[in-house]
């Protein structure tokens, strides 16, 4: 029985290793460029679950009374910074507190049907009203639905030559707007400058490449698998250029910046952490839990951001559970002169 019982523990080490060595190449992701191993950029993806998995067999060898559990207890040390990214738990703070902004993937407010119960864009009016955001970032906005936003008085709209875009919209004055055109898709990012009372702020909505992620679909099995990985490889690549881009105009802006948006990739990603350079994560600074802003099986990401500059005082962070789409809307709110 004693030698089963070692030749188990053995057995359970060996696939221990292999997932405590996965769980170290992806802390190295954000520093490699997804263009040059565009495959490895899918473990930013699943770094949570290795967290998980690690944490799983650290906690079963200490109950076992076994030194194993060094190994996992040393990689999960070594990504401390990754485990303060994943979850938080700072205490909730009063709303109707500061300028309120939030940023949401609307999903073309369920234009064609997606979710088949109840009324989609009545639901995600009211929401709308009752939080009422000073500046709003829609991501997959529909120009059919822009009635929902008529209480705002300003806004920029940009969907190129057809209906489909982003937008952005706020009671405050738009005093500049602009566009940053990405090539070859129907994503992008745009900004406004916005007068706050006495100041001027930068307000940027980000929608960087999806990587076509079906979550219903069993994406992998072997006859699918390599399609994925391959147009995966093609989004990793694009998004890398398309954050170059957004962080040097980012770099040249007059003005404080709030970057929000759909990044579709994760805070453990070389996108990430390319665009956020020495902006503050409003999650990690005023979040509560894991703020997954979008659900995919059983891996909870956390795609959806608010990033700002360090002289801007963020009061508090929402991630709200509101579901209306693939994503669920996230605020911050600034407590702004």
């Amino acid at each position: 029985m004693a030698a089963k019982t070692s030749l188990w523990n053995k057995l359970l080490f060996f696939f221990n290793s292999i997932l405590a060595f996965f769980l170290l190449l992806s802390y190295a992701l954000p520093y490699v460029f997804p263009s040059a191993f565009p495959f490895l950029s899918v473990l930013s993806l699943t770094l949570p679950v290795l967290i998980v998995i690690n944490a799983f067999f650290l906690f079963y060898w200490i109950v076992k009374l076994h030194r194993y559990f060094l190994l996992s207890f040393f990689v999960l040390a070594l990504g401390y910074k990754y485990l303060n990214a994943l979850y938080q738990n700072n205490a909730h703070k009063p709303k109707d507190v500061g300028v309120h902004v939030m940023s949401f993937n609307a999903r073309l407010f369920n234009h064609y049907g997606w979710i088949k119960e109840g009324n989609v864009q009545k639901q995600i009016q009211e929401f709308i009203a009752n939080e009422a955001a000073d500046i709003i970032a829609v991501q997959e906005f529909h120009k059919d639905y822009l009635y929902l936003f008529d209480a705002y008085s300003y806004q920029y709209v940009q969907t190129g030559n057809g209906k489909m875009g982003q937008a952005i919209f706020t009671n405050f004055p738009i005093l500049n707007q602009g566009n940053i055109g990405f090539t070859k898709t129907a994503n992008g990012a745009i900004f406004t400058d916005i007068l706050i009372k006495n100041d001027t702020i930068r307000f940027y909505n980000i929608h960087l490449e999806s990587l076509r992620i079906n979550p219903k679909e069993e994406i992998f099995t072997q006859e699918k698998s390599q399609k994925l990985l391959n147009r995966m490889g093609v989004g990793f690549t694009n998004q890398q250029l398309q954050s170059e881009q957004v962080k040097l105009h980012s770099q040249n802006s007059p003005y404080p910046n709030i970057l929000s948006g759909d990044f579709n990739n994760t805070q453990f990603s070389y996108v990430y952490k390319n665009i956020r350079n020495n902006y503050k994560d409003a999650f990690e600074e005023a979040g509560k839990g894991i703020g997954t802003t979008y659900d995919f099986k059983l891996i909870p990401l956390r795609i959806d951001f608010i990033l700002y500059d360090s002289s801007l005082p963020l009061h508090s962070f929402e991630t709200h559970s509101e579901s209306f789409s693939d994503h669920k809307p996230i605020s911050a709110r600034f407590e702004l002169n």
